[in-house]
């Protein structure tokens, strides 16, 4: 199961040679009936449902998301990528990245991590690593929520989106992983000028096995994405993917000079170029590889833009990002730990302690109702979680839309929560900001001497988007004050 954060082809191109062919070449050839591998490209919600459903036996993925099917289902990591980046003209091989916070260079108003609040940032997505969670780790250690200090929030799906979009002023802030800003084409398809932009947090000192990391990133470092094998395969199985995967780079470097071989018989064209070609094959017989295997890893590694694969790093730091962020947590009546998730941007929203997220319709308007753009293709949050008590109530007149205000809370304690004239009707609306199922709800309308008492429940209502909602008449023919009493 390969994580497609590119998408499906991408991940065929990448990744087939690597995971199917030369997997099943090494690893598969070893054991009788030979096993035969093969590639399944899986968005984030497929690959948990199918390591779940067990339709998958390893999993190649971003560590946020091993880390997750670690804790919830098990899953032993084997080996960790050792990436290559070529940025500039010169090529790195680098076992860890980071994340960068970045805005113009000409943006007096943002210089430090803290200045974010109110303005807008974009990253790729609420479960993206690199361009999301590394850096709302950041933000809460700031003091600040990440979901709802910034004054809006876009997913973009696309890093080199969200480079642009800085430069262009589309988006105050951008969230990405270390490099981008030096892979980034401009419309004329030249590298961006990185000078343009300052990079929030920058932090010192950052070293992978003892060398200087290549690259300004405001958070520390994190491993690569790893291959891991789920606690269904068994052991013998599992080693041998790993022995393939870590000697694969030895194979390519043999393909390298099986190559240069073959090239130079092409080229020199006063001796027998069949002789010249066995010889070439001839002479790699000591390597302990073949010809098609040298040829079939040097295939893999250049497809996948790596440089090899490595003992698995540790993934522990990783895991207490997430329990600090609150995208992992264990669930308190079956003690198994569970990552947030969800095909529903709004379902994977996490608000902060005191705070409740706001209804899906609220929250799927928000920025429109702020008069905040968010563009065709993607996903925007405005304060999607707003400060509210358990039960937030909201007076609905005829003439109104049942909707509360899509910023304020609803009505403070002891304050007059709505009038109207003798002889008209007035409603309220309460919502349960905990969503808890369920709620009875006791209302007490008390006029004057008299007290009307009105039991409330949601189990009747079929809507599940409006199921935490309830409604009541308060209207009465009194004149005075009417005491509301929840």
């Amino acid at each position: 199961g390969v994580l497609a954060d590119r998408g499906v082809d991408a991940a065929f191109k990448e990744f087939n040679v690597t995971f199917a062919d030369y997997l099943t070449a090494t690893t598969g050839a070893k054991f009788d009936p030979p096993i035969q591998f093969e590639l399944k490209p899986l968005d984030f919600i497929g690959l948990f449902s199918d390591v779940e459903e067990e339709n998958v036996d390893f999993i190649y993925a971003n560590p946020s998301a091993f880390s997750c099917i670690a804790s919830e289902y098990g899953a032993n990591t084997l080996v960790s990528q050792i990436s290559r980046r070529v940025v500039g003209g010169k090529d790195y091989d680098l076992t860890m990245f980071g994340g960068v916070i970045f805005t113009r260079a000409d943006n007096d108003a943002i210089n430090k991590v803290y200045d974010i609040k109110g303005h807008s940032i974009a990253c790729t997505s609420i479960s993206s690593l690199g361009s999301g969670q590394m850096q709302f780790r950041l933000l809460l250690q700031a003091g600040l929520s990440f979901l709802n200090c910034p004054s809006q929030v876009a997913f973009t799906s696309n890093q080199e989106t969200i480079v642009n979009g800085v430069l262009e002023g589309k988006f105050e802030v951008g969230f990405v992983r270390t490099d981008q800003i030096e892979r980034t084409l401009d419309a004329s398809g030249n590298p961006i000028d990185k000078s343009l932009f300052k990079i929030l947090g920058a932090q010192e000192g950052l070293e992978i096995d003892g060398e200087p990391f290549p690259f300004e990133s405001s958070t520390p470092l994190y491993p690569e994405w790893n291959v891991a094998s789920l606690s269904h395969v068994p052991d013998e199985v599992s080693q041998e993917v790993q022995k393939a995967l870590l000697a694969l780079s030895d194979h390519a470097d043999v393909g390298v000079s099986l190559a240069l071989c073959e090239n130079n018989c092409m080229l020199d064209q006063d001796q027998d170029q069949a002789a010249c070609l066995q010889n070439c094959a001839d002479a790699i017989q000591a390597c302990s590889t073949t010809p098609a295997l040298a040829e079939l890893a040097l295939q893999a590694k250049t497809n996948g833009a790596y440089s090899g694969w490595r003992s698995t790093l540790s993934y522990f730091e990783l895991r207490n990002m997430q329990e600090e962020t609150g995208f992992i947590t264990m669930e308190p009546d079956t003690g198994v730990n569970r990552c947030v998730r969800s095909a529903e941007l709004y379902d994977a929203i996490i608000c902060p302690e005191g705070k409740f997220l706001r209804s899906q319709e609220d929250v799927l308007s928000g920025c429109k109702d702020r008069d905040i753009e968010c563009a065709d293709g993607f996903q925007c949050l405005c304060t999607p979680c707003v400060q509210a008590f358990d039960v937030d109530v909201f007076p609905v007149f005829e003439d109104e839309v049942s909707k509360p205000d899509c910023v304020k809370p609803g009505c403070a304690k002891f304050a007059v929560c709505g009038d109207v004239i003798q002889g008209e009707s007035i409603t309220f609306k309460m919502v349960d900001n905990k969503k808890r199922g369920a709620l009875d709800l006791v209302v007490n309308i008390i006029e004057s001497e008299t007290t009307r008492s009105l039991n409330l429940t949601s189990k009747t209502i079929q809507d599940e988007l409006f199921q935490h909602e309830f409604s009541f008449d308060a209207t009465n023919q009194k004149t005075g004050v009417v005491i509301i009493e929840i």
